[in-house]
């Protein structure tokens, strides 16, 4: 007996093995596909394993490659520097330049603000207005409007047939409006008229005092008996100390819809005005480039304190004419109040 030999037709190939202490039964093949152990039983195959193929390179060939490597490398970081340079200095010089646009922007608004409330600083020291004063319809709109209402007038109590503004010059309740204002047609006083006030729109019957329609301007006054508590007296300029271009605004009912404000310039001192009627006013008129309507005359003209210059009284009404306006002048207008011997005690500029 073989101790490693197998059966005759068991050969030591690796296709059999008749081994009595290790061999397997015949038929039984080392070559990976299945083994039987007499201690240990079947054993499962192995899996067998790709072997590693190397090709040999040459010392030559690796350092060409290397050479290739940092080449590339070198191309990499030449390319990465150029891009770097260029975001650095082109990026911060674009922000630069828009934070510099930015500021002289901002610069620019600040020394535009600067520069017009120095204006308009140095236009309140010169004319000595308040603080508050942020222009001339705004403050004039603020400060003088209880001292306008609305004239209405007509002969039977069928409703108002003319409406139109006064002025409340004394603290007594006198108001002056324009001769044409409580006048018909035919030259005749309307039996009826009534002044509205701005803030309550209470009406209140007026008398009448007096007029003269060759300077077209008429007296009325507040009833004794009942009249109005909440309204203020204007304050008269001097309409000679007037330059031309001076600002100035208008409060009145213009066309019948309610006291309204419009703003303009002095754009004449002295002018004639001659009326539809016949009348003339030479040489104590101001001309106006203020919106006058129908409705704004008898109503008040103001300089930039809110002191009343004249007395709105017509305009020239063409397609081809736009922005002038007249109003006759404050000094003309108080000189024939005095005149009426009535005591009226309005108020006037201290120069």
């Amino acid at each position: 007996m073989d101790y490693f030999g197998g059966s005759p037709n068991n050969n030591n190939d690796g296709r059999g093995n008749g081994d009595p202490y290790f061999g397997g039964s015949s038929g039984n093949y080392h070559d990976g596909r299945g083994t039987e152990d007499p201690y240990f039983g079947y054993l499962p195959p192995r899996p067998s394993r790709p072997q590693p193929s190397y090709d040999t390179v040459s010392r030559a060939d690796f350092k060409a490659y290397k050479r290739k490597v940092n080449t590339v490398i070198i191309v990499i970081a030449i390319i990465a520097a150029i891009l770097f340079g260029v975001f650095f200095s082109v990026v911060p010089t674009i922000v630069a330049d828009k934070i510099s646009a930015n500021v002289a922007e901002l610069a620019a608004e600040k020394a535009a603000e600067m520069i017009s409330q120095e204006i308009l600083d140095q236009y309140k020291r010169d004319y000595n207005l308040p603080e508050d004063y942020f222009g001339i319809g705004a403050y004039v709109a603020k400060n003088c409007i209880k001292s306008v209402v609305v004239i209405n007038c007509s002969t039977s109590s069928a409703g108002s047939q003319s409406t139109a503004s006064g002025i409340i010059i004394s603290d007594d309740g006198y108001i002056l409006t324009n001769a044409h204002v409580i006048l018909q047609e035919n030259g005749t006083r309307f039996t009826r008229i009534s002044a509205q006030m701005y803030d309550s729109g209470t009406t209140y019957s007026l008398t009448y005092v007096s007029h003269n329609s060759s300077k077209d301007l008429a007296l009325l006054k507040f009833s004794d008996t009942v009249r109005p508590v909440n309204f203020s007296a204007v304050t008269f300029a001097d309409s000679n100390l007037l330059t031309l271009g001076e600002e100035v605004a208008i409060l009145g009912n213009a066309d019948g819809l309610g006291i309204a404000v419009s703003t303009g310039v002095v754009s004449q001192l002295v002018r004639s005005l001659t009326s539809d009627s016949g009348w003339t006013i030479t040489g104590d008129v101001l001309q106006t480039t203020a919106a006058v309507n129908p409705g704004n005359s008898g109503g008040p003209i103001f300089n930039i304190n809110g002191e009343c210059i004249g007395v709105v009284a017509a305009k020239i009404a063409s397609t081809n004419v736009e922005g002038i306006g007249f109003a006759i002048a404050s000094n003309f207008a108080l000189k024939w109040v005095d005149s009426l011997s009535k005591g009226v005690k309005y108020k006037t500029v201290k120069y």
